[in-house]
């Protein structure tokens, strides 16, 4: 049965809402319409489950980032069992019900310029502007594999960036979800992406792992979609297999 008109000009009305506020990192100005499915079934990533754990006791005023990404989880687990579908309007359907819900939550939490004063620490409030940006980088690649424009990936790939080359913070509790942000990062970045291969692969040695696999097998144990990032993944380990190489040189030559 079709949707109501008044249900496809609501969603047309969102969606440019949600697109505007991807592409600018705007708190998007209306809700999402009631009749928009939201969280489609339970993540069952025990990453996530850890993650929030420690954080919300950690950080208790920052738990709306642990809310955020188990939504993220469960979209994507969602995603990587039905698989997209290759006609235009399903793909349109499937953003403004599904996708754009979870990107209308992430955009509407607080920044972290606003809660730059708030009694927290600073670590806490830096860790959670970097997954909140990574979250939205995350659905701007799905949007793009949907072929469904503008996904804000430009544009958040280098607020994310900016973030982490010029802010040090120390991840040491939650370095796989470190490996997560640098990894999305590094797949969303088309030109020169060094500086990203270097820490995913200094992560990857922190974490104890030798091998691309090993580090991919927690990766799609947090946050992953297999269709949208395999293949990309797999040459972006090849890089980052060279700079361990160099890694453990320099390693050696400090001996």
């Amino acid at each position: 049965m079709p949707r109501p008109q008044s249900h496809s000009v609501e969603l047309t009305e969102r969606r440019n809402d949600v697109n505007g506020s991807l592409v600018l990192d705007t708190i998007p100005r209306f809700p999402i319409p009631h009749f928009a499915t939201e969280d489609p079934e339970p993540h069952h990533s025990h990453r996530i489950f850890a993650f929030s754990q420690k954080w919300n006791t950690r950080f208790p005023d920052l738990s709306d980032i642990s809310d955020s990404l188990a939504s993220l989880a469960s979209l994507a687990g969602y995603v990587d069992k039905q698989r997209t579908n290759n006609g235009r309007w399903q793909e349109e359907l499937f953003v403004a019900l599904r996708v754009h819900p979870v990107a209308h939550k992430i955009l509407s939490m607080s920044r972290f310029a606003v809660r730059a004063e708030a009694n927290v620490s600073s670590s806490g409030l830096i860790i959670h502007e970097m997954l909140r940006l990574t979250s939205l980088l995350f659905i701007g690649l799905l949007k793009d594999r949907c072929r469904l424009f503008p996904t804000g990936v430009p544009e958040n790939k280098l607020r994310l960036a900016r973030l982490l080359t010029e802010v040090a913070v120390d991840w040491s509790s939650f370095m796989d979800l470190r490996l997560w942000v640098l990894t999305v990062s590094a797949l969303a970045e088309e030109g020169e992406r060094g500086w990203f291969v270097s820490e995913v692969a200094w992560t990857m040695n922190y974490l104890g792992l030798t091998a691309w696999d090993d580090a991919l097998k927690i990766l799609k144990e947090l946050i992953w979609i297999g269709e949208m990032l395999d293949i990309a993944a797999d040459a972006l380990g090849t890089e980052v297999a060279h700079s361990q190489v160099t890694l453990g040189s320099l390693e050696l030559s400090n001996l």
